[in-house]
């Protein structure tokens, strides 16, 4: 029996999406676009649904594509990282990464990490960068970026790093001086 889902599909679906057409990743794979199609449609054909919605100007990825696309990412990279580890003696990092993050969690969390990261890998030049508003993921600014909530697009590689649970308090002196709030509006 063939699995729905193979090895080589994950790579494929991920350069697919990111390319935006059929045409682009054609290119970026080395392909013609009607290998790039087949393909395509084998996978859907494979996984019983429709992953890619196509019209004559552009695609676009179905629930399921987006769903694909997320899970097939992250298999990616547990591959790349499981591939650093086994060979983890063979190179060591280099270069400068760029890291962006919001202010107190970055202050408190990422800096620390950052910190025993330059400590372990010396020829990495790293630059943080704190911010209150931190800019759009979208900009390429920098190589690494840590948010709260949902990944703003499917495109962009995210790994929960820490829960960020908050609480809402008051005191019992502030109630009696005020109604309890109904709704998170009223806050």
């Amino acid at each position: 029996m063939t699995s729905s889902i193979q090895p080589d599909d994950l790579a494929f679906f991920s350069t697919l999406a990111t390319s935006g057409s059929l045409t682009a990743a054609a290119r970026e794979l080395g392909l013609t676009t009607a290998a790039v199609s087949k393909h395509l449609s084998q996978m859907e054909s494979r996984a019983g649904v429709s992953l890619v919605n196509r019209t004559t100007r552009r695609m676009s990825l179905t629930p399921e594509g987006e769903l694909y696309l997320t899970r097939a990412r992250r298999i990616l990279s547990e591959m790349d990282d499981l591939a650093q580890l086994l060979g983890g003696s063979q190179a060591a990092p280099k270069g400068l990464l760029r890291v962006n993050a919001t202010l107190g969690f970055g202050r408190s969390h990422v800096a620390p990490l950052i910190s025993r990261f330059v400590q372990r890998f010396p020829e990495v030049d790293v630059q943080l960068q704190l911010s209150v508003d931190p800019p759009p993921i979208s900009d390429d600014v920098f190589d690494v970026c840590v948010r709260f909530g949902e990944p703003p697009d499917a495109r962009v590689i995210a790994r929960r790093v820490a829960s960020n649970r908050r609480l809402l308090c008051a005191s019992p002196a502030y109630f009696a001086e005020r109604r309890a709030p109904r709704s998170p509006a009223e806050l």
